[in-house]
C-alpha cells in the first residue's frame, strides 16, 4: 500500500494508486491467457502508466455510502439517474406523438 505524507505531516493512504492497481490486477487476470507471457510485463507497465496518468479511479459501493451518495444498482444506475433517464425518454416520446399528431392534422 502506497502512503504519502500530507502537509500536516500525517501519513495518508494513496487510494488512487491502490485502486488503480486493483483495476490493473483485474484486467491482467482476464487477459493473461490470451497474451503471450513474454508481453505480460510490458502490458502491465503500459496499462499502469495509462490508468495512472488518465486518473483511473474505482468508487466502491462502500465509498459511495460513506460519502452519502446514492447506491448504484446491478447495471450501475442510481435511482435518480433512472428517474431522469425515464423522464427524458417520456419527453422524447411525447415530442414524437406531437409531431405525428401535427402531421395528421395537416
Amino acid at each position: 500500500m502506497t502512503e504519502r505524507t500530507a502537509s500536516s505531516g500525517a501519513m495518508i493512504i494513496d487510494l488512487r494508486r491502490r485502486r488503480m492497481h486493483q483495476l490493473l490486477g483485474a484486467i491482467m487476470v482476464e487477459v493473461m491467457e490470451t497474451i503471450p507471457s513474454d508481453f505480460h510485463g510490458e502490458l502491465h507497465d503500459a496499462l499502469a502508466k495509462v490508468l495512472h496518468e488518465k486518473g483511473a479511479h474505482i468508487m466502491t459501493d462502500q465509498d459511495r455510502a460513506e460519502l452519502g451518495l446514492e447506491a448504484r444498482d446491478i447495471l450501475g444506475w442510481t435511482p435518480s439517474e433512472r428517474v431522469r433517464a425515464e423522464a427524458e425518454r417520456r419527453d422524447i416520446m411525447l415530442q414524437m406523438m406531437n409531431i405525428a399528431a401535427a402531421k395528421e392534422t395537416k
